[in-house]
């Protein structure tokens, strides 16, 4: 077992008998004049690392972190973690944990210092729906700034509708998988196979729909929408609006820190809580499975 002390922060050459692949740095290492720093929960020798010389004399710094400021997701903003003011400023930081792409920025407490979470490459619980996920192509040479960032659209995504009007709008794509193309705009917006759909509808206005539909000698659109998605193999849940409706989409992101004003919709919701203290090996292993679930992938692959 390794420490994590900054007594223990190495630096890195390529050894010329390797394959060119993935490198896995188990400790604080500095590598091509970035510093890469592995997840460290004690949170004071993550303070000593980023305030070491390795650090400030860094072209780029890597990390796996909480920061104070950052979006652990749409609903909730991080009050924990490591303040920005104990990174270098003016130096590209990259960091995972956090799901949500987004940017760090405290300009009058750490100016010149700017945090980018690259976020997941795929949405993991309806806490990301409608995020936009990228993987992000860096240039050594150019002081590991970002050359280039390819939106990708892969695996199961996830839907809200906050009301009868917002299913209805849903547009579906019943002869795609969703991991038929990694880019391309046109996936984005399209429902497909594999798919879940959480829908929040006062269910005594369905049942005025559907008794106007029924006097009128027509078919209920809400229920034909719901059979539509489902015979394409998406997963629709339809939830009482009065239990607590979940956020419409497009709708203005709200922030809770006091877990007592998180609703029943939103808790049910925050199951990417603990994806984020998943291994890499786990997270890949759940994705994999979930794929094998909705039949994008058999067990075989």
């Amino acid at each position: 077992e390794h420490s994590n002390s900054l007594s223990d922060t190495t630096t890195t050459t390529t050894p010329n008998n390797t394959i060119p692949g993935i490198l896995l740095f188990s400790q604080p290492t500095k590598f091509n004049n970035a510093l890469f720093v592995p997840h460290i929960r004690d949170i004071a020798a993550m303070q000593s690392i980023l305030q070491s010389p390795k650090a400030s004399t860094s072209q780029a710094i890597f990390i796996h972190a909480d920061v104070t400021g950052a979006y652990m997701n749409d609903l909730i903003m991080s009050t924990g973690g490591i303040a920005p003011s104990y990174f270098p400023p003016n130096t590209p930081i990259y960091s995972g944990h956090f799901h949500k792409p987004h940017v760090v920025e405290q300009p009058l407490s750490a100016p010149g210092v700017c945090i980018r979470y690259v976020g997941s490459p795929y949405e993991t619980s309806l806490a990301e729906a409608g995020q936009d996920k990228a993987l992000l192509v860096l240039d050594s040479d150019c002081g590991w700034s970002c050359v280039e960032r390819i939106p990708l659209y892969i695996g199961r995504k996830h839907w809200k509708a906050g009301c009868i009007e917002d299913l209805l709008d849903l547009e579906t794509n019943a002869n795609m998988n969703v991991n038929d193309s990694i880019t391309g705009s046109s996936v984005q917006n399209l429902v497909s196979s594999g798919d879940r759909v959480v829908v929040s509808v006062d269910q005594e206005e369905v049942e005025i729909v559907r008794d106007r539909a029924r006097e009128d000698g027509e078919i209920c659109q809400f229920d034909a929408k719901v059979k539509d998605l489902r015979s394409i193999g998406v997963s629709v849940e339809i939830r009482d609006a009065k239990s607590g409706p979940i956020t419409r989409m497009g709708s203005t992101t709200h922030f809770l820190t006091d877990d007592s004003n998180v609703n029943s919709d939103i808790k049910s919701d925050l199951d990417w809580l603990l994806v984020e203290d998943m291994s890499p090996q786990t997270t890949w292993s759940n994705f994999l499975q979930n794929e094998v679930e909705r039949t994008a992938i058999s067990n075989i692959t």
